[in-house]
């Protein structure tokens, strides 16, 4: 709707991950650093943290992109809410065995089996499990059955954790000491700065062939960046609202004021919805009070309301109790 007014190839702040418009702040920068160096030398479990919208995911799609044409064989795994058994049907099934009516015992030697093919072939094999927090600790507690799937001199397999900070939270318990052992590299993700938010802003108009300076002023930019708290997620979702906006005002670049009001109505939502229902309920109140004083009155009128109590409201027409 707005690309062509702003001189805009593609849109800048799709929500959805896209390695093309990989921001590389420092902390994304080194948590891209730690999952390839982790998987080139073999190091086993490799963690990789952060909270909702920080851009794990994009980080992983970045890393899977820059493997495609390597000798690195990725499994992703995107539903982590599952048994051990099922793990292993799903790892099997990408290599297309069919494992379901066999046991546990037969799936880690086939696995293994699969495993030593794929390095006999020269290519690494690693396991993305994302959402990790959400796998059932049980079956957190047997991955180290094919963690150990390993010849003298490397691992036949490497894991690779990602998750929401309960991911640190559950590797720290007792339960999963054998796994939090194994973790060889840990990298965390947090929010950008307000200074790395607007780079990021930047490097996504630039990157739809736009010019910053025609989009969106500075000041603009500021107010997104404090605002969304310095959650990539959050930024595009602004961003977005503010072109939209721009957009319908015929703004070019888009302003502060513009911004600010795409960020108050996002941040209000829930307030202004109270407010309504509030005021609504004092309205009903105030009606339901005049209504009731018009009734007293008038039955009061007709001799059927005794001065020290009302026992039933009057019909207005007639004067007989309303039953």
């Amino acid at each position: 709707m707005y690309l062509g007014f702003y001189g805009l190839s593609k849109e800048p702040f799709h929500i959805a991950p896209d390695p093309e418009f990989f921001y590389m702040s420092k902390g994304h920068r080194e948590a891209l650093a730690s999952v390839l160096y982790g998987v080139d030398k073999g190091l086993g479990f490799i963690s990789l943290t952060g909270e909702v919208g920080t851009g794990k995911t994009t980080v992983l799609r970045t890393y899977l992109e820059r493997i495609r044409k390597s000798q690195v064989r990725a499994i992703y795994l995107f539903n982590s809410n599952q048994t051990f058994d099922s793990l292993l049907t799903y790892l099997l099934d990408q290599f297309d065995v069919d494992s379901r009516a066999q046991s546990e015992y037969w799936k880690l030697q086939a696995l293994t089996r699969e495993l030593i093919y794929e390095l006999g072939r020269n290519r690494r094999v690693v396991l993305v499990i994302d959402e990790a927090h959400q796998m059932p600790v049980e079956t957190f507690k047997k991955l180290h059955l094919i963690s150990n799937l390993e010849l003298p001199d490397q691992k036949l397999l490497q894991i690779i954790l990602t998750g929401q900070p309960e991911l640190d939270e559950k590797l720290n318990t007792h339960e999963l000491r054998q796994i939090r052992q194994r973790v060889a590299v840990r990298a965390r993700l947090n929010p950008l700065t307000v200074k790395e938010s607007i780079d990021y802003i930047n490097h996504r108009i630039m990157h739809a062939d736009g010019n910053p300076e025609k989009v969106m002023t500075l000041s603009a930019m500021k107010a997104v960046a404090h605002a969304a708290k310095g959650f990539p997620r959050e930024i595009n979702v602004l961003c977005d609202n503010a072109l939209i906006n721009g957009y319908g005002y015929k703004a070019k670049p888009v302003t502060k004021r513009i911004t600010r009001s795409v960020v108050q109505e996002f941040s209000a939502v829930p307030r202004v919805r109270s407010w309504r229902w509030l005021t609504a309920g004092l309205l009903a109140t105030v009606l339901f009070g005049l209504m009731g004083a018009f009734v007293y009155a008038t039955a009061s009128a007709s001799g059927h309301v005794t001065n020290t109590q009302v026992t039933q409201p009057a019909n207005a027409e007639t004067g007989e109790a309303v039953r």
